[in-house]
């Protein structure tokens, strides 16, 4: 039989004649009666062909972290198929079969688990039933292993590809059983090589950058220094006279409310991206500034230090915070600053798009197919259909890429011309036009009473991205896409208040890897060693006693449409006793080894803990060692989880060594030499993950992996310095 390979759009639209109605949207069709058929697809997420190839279709974009070569171990053990016969291919959004594709959050893995253990295991009893038909017994004598079917009692075996055509017949079970864990042979395992990394290694895997169709033209934006600022009138015709140049024109300012780092500015089409980047350099721009808010860095933290004086809006309390300070031996009192941040990913910001036939196509490296398919289709007042987001490999984003500004500009330089257009952003252009991680100023205090921790006040104020820029997401004053990292205080006190303070200016505020548990989690867990030292206690002993005053489950509030979340105590007191054991904390501090911890239960999901040891070599702080703990789990991809951790520890000194500042309105860093990211000389010198064994629902990890070792290594740095840092960046310098 000819196989023919059909692409996603060919397969919609051919499948309902070749296979006698196949029902998409996740359901599995009733094959009875189907006419011949060149591939078993039994849902919308896995085909198998008769060439023994299988493609599992994955909706959760790559960008580093081994989703997709994860939820395709998933699919490929609950299946019983070979791995080297697994091809993961992503989706675009042109079927409504796909749902709604977006990933963030660390949600990739698991929001997928059960999927794709219950689809591959659906089309695992398809393959049973047709070797049943084909050999003659009950499917319950059959089971799959290394992309065959195997008789339990002949051990006959049939290869998937020659059971394609009589499995595509096969009516849907109901329901299929699921393997049991012991079965599984690459979820757990390490050493399983990732789908995409060959293709990265040999320079074929295709990066948004890396898109060209034809007759495609490139382009780049010359972006106003302040909002509502225009060019000078008589500017375009100096661009349009430069070598290569074939349009230039002014953007509008702003085309969508929900995408408001869309700035305006002039756009320039070439013949090539040399050509829009030197015609770029050789006319200087003069700007006609109109009520521009020149805003600095030293102006929005005395915003927040006056919003912090102020009532704020209360989001957890415990016992009555005001009577526990009248009835308090001692106050403790602190106060910590943050700084913004870039996202610094490192592949720029690009996208192509081009409008034809009425439809408008982008390739773009996204982490929001779905969000920039709406928002782009409400733009340009057309249906959601005729918009259509692919999603190449992400050459890295930590939120960046959650923004859909690139993309739209790119759109609206399309719609201008009559061809393919690539827009790409310089390394500068993202560094000071981007968004970035709010800046966060927090003041602290806590109560003892009889020589103990009775109370704590956890006051924070900084930009929120609902507030600012997505109201249609609050619920009433309260902002918690910023304030859950913060109400999520796991220790046992008698009176805990949590109170937000917002503030609002023109810094474009967006997602960002750990967003603002990286500010929150950072100034808890100072804080909570800050107490420990001055009473005299071991940071991580007392952590664990605070936690066993707790009841083994306390509810943490969030958003009232999501409801209150369970913490489980008990399971965040045995991952930091695991931390503690396993890394030798005791030994190492009787040693004299200086050590810094930090934990968090991130989203109230993940359990995680970090130990970092530092030393002062040559008057430089040396990150001799970092121990990283996570209770994620059932760890389907260990190696996956160990690089998390990696790349997360590098992120977290990045968090903490470097800043983005404001002055009149600008951002005065433009590239690495001035946002500092960790080189080679101060990395760590030692990384090891240990996973905690858990047979619990998968949870997330890429984000917890920053949130808990920012404090250990502030913390550890604390230590080494004799000195409490609590205004940030840290300086790796000791005096």
């Amino acid at each position: 039989m000819k196989i023919e390979k059909l692409n996603r759009r060919q397969f919609l639209a051919y499948s309902g004649a070749a296979t006698g109605g196949l029902i998409l949207g996740g359901q599995i069709a009733a094959f009875a009666n189907a006419e011949e058929s060149d591939v078993f697809f039994p849902n919308v997420w896995l085909q198998i062909a008769e060439d023994g190839q299988i493609t599992v279709w994955v909706k959760r974009v790559e960008m580093g972290q081994g989703t997709r070569s994860s939820l395709a171990m998933v699919a490929a053990d609950e299946l019983g198929a070979n791995w080297e016969d697994i091809k993961v291919r992503h989706v675009s959004t042109d079927s409504e079969d796909w749902g709604y594709i977006i990933v963030g959050g660390s949600g990739g893995l698991s929001s997928g688990y059960d999927l794709y253990r219950e689809m591959a295991a659906q089309a695992r009893e398809m393959l049973l039933a047709a070797a049943a038909v084909k050999a003659g017994g009950s499917k319950d004598d059959y089971n799959t292993e290394n992309s065959f079917v195997i008789h339990s009692t002949t051990g006959q075996t049939w290869p998937f590809a020659s059971l394609v055509e009589m499995a595509a017949r096969m009516p849907k079970p109901q329901k299929a059983p699921l393997k049991d864990r012991s079965e599984h042979k690459l979820i757990g395992k390490k050493d399983v090589k990732r789908k995409e990394h060959t293709d990265i290694v040999g320079g074929t895997a295709e990066y948004g950058i890396d898109v060209v169709l034809p007759g495609m033209r490139y382009a780049t934006i010359i972006r106003p220094p302040h909002f509502g600022a225009r060019p000078r009138a008589d500017m375009l015709a100096a661009f349009r006279e430069q070598p290569g140049v074939e349009a230039a024109f002014l953007l509008d300012e702003k085309p969508y409310p929900q995408i408001p780092v869309v700035r305006g500015g002039i756009a320039i089409v070439a013949s090539s991206t040399w050509a829009a980047q030197k015609a770029r350099a050789n006319v200087e721009v003069e700007w006609v500034l109109q009520d521009q808010n020149e805003f600095s860095s030293d102006g929005i933290f005395a915003k927040m230090d006056k919003a912090l004086a102020g009532k704020g809006d209360v989001v957890r309390q415990v016992g009555n915070w005001e009577a526990g300070l009248e009835q308090a031996d001692e106050i403790l009192e602190a106060e910590y600053q943050l700084p913004f941040l870039a996202h610094a990913p490192i592949e720029p910001m690009n996208a192509v798009a081009v409008f034809r036939e009425g439809k408008l196509e982008v390739w773009t490296p996204t982490q929001a197919q779905t969000p920039m398919q709406q928002r782009l289709a409400t733009h340009f007042g057309m249906p959601e259909k005729d918009v259509v987001v692919h999603c190449p490999l992400l050459g890295g984003s930590f939120g960046r890429r959650l923004d859909q500004d690139y993309a739209f500009e790119a759109a609206m330089i399309a719609h201008k011309v009559s061809y393919p257009v690539r827009l790409l952003w310089t390394r500068e252009d993202d560094m000071q036009f981007g968004s970035y991680r709010s800046a966060s100023k927090h003041k602290m205090k806590a109560t003892i009473r009889n020589g103990g921790l009775s109370g704590c006040a956890i006051k924070g104020s900084h930009i929120g991205v609902w507030s600012q820029f997505e109201p249609h997401m609050m619920n009433g004053p309260i902002d918690w896409s910023a304030i859950s990292a913060a109400v999520s205080w796991p220790y046992g006190v008698d009176h805990l208040s949590v109170s937000q303070h917002l503030v609002r200016e023109d810094v474009m505020v967006g997602w960002w890897r750990g967003v603002y548990a990286t500010n929150y989690k950072l100034v808890q867990e100072c804080w909570i060693d800050e107490i420990a030292l001055h009473l005299g206690k071991d940071p991580v002993e007392f952590r664990l006693s605070m936690l066993q005053r707790q009841p083994d489950v306390v509810m943490i509030p969030d958003h009232p449409d999501y409801g209150d979340k369970e913490m489980d105590i008990r399971r965040f007191e045995r991952l930091i006793e695991f931390a503690r054991d396993t890394a030798g904390w005791k030994e190492r501090k009787r040693a004299g080894k200086i050590l810094g911890f930090g934990s968090d239960y991130y989203s109230v999901r993940t359990p995680v803990a970090v130990i970092a040891e530092v030393s002062n070599r040559d008057g430089r702080v040396s990150i001799d060692r970092v121990d990283c703990f996570i209770d994620c789990g059932i760890a389907v991809n260990p190696d996956a989880i160990a690089a998390q951790f990696e790349g997360g520890v590098l992120w977290a000194l990045s968090s903490l060594t470097s800043e983005i500042t404001f002055e009149n309105g600008q951002v005065q860093q433009s590239n690495f030499d001035g946002f500092q990211v960790p080189r080679m000389d101060v990395r760590p010198k030692e990384v090891n993950v240990h996973i905690m064994p858990s047979d619990v629902y998968p949870s997330g990890v890429g984000e917890p992996a920053v949130t808990a070792t920012m404090p250990a290594l502030a913390n550890a740095i604390s230590a080494l310095k004799g000195e409490r840092q609590r205004i940030f960046p840290i300086d790796l310098d000791v005096a």
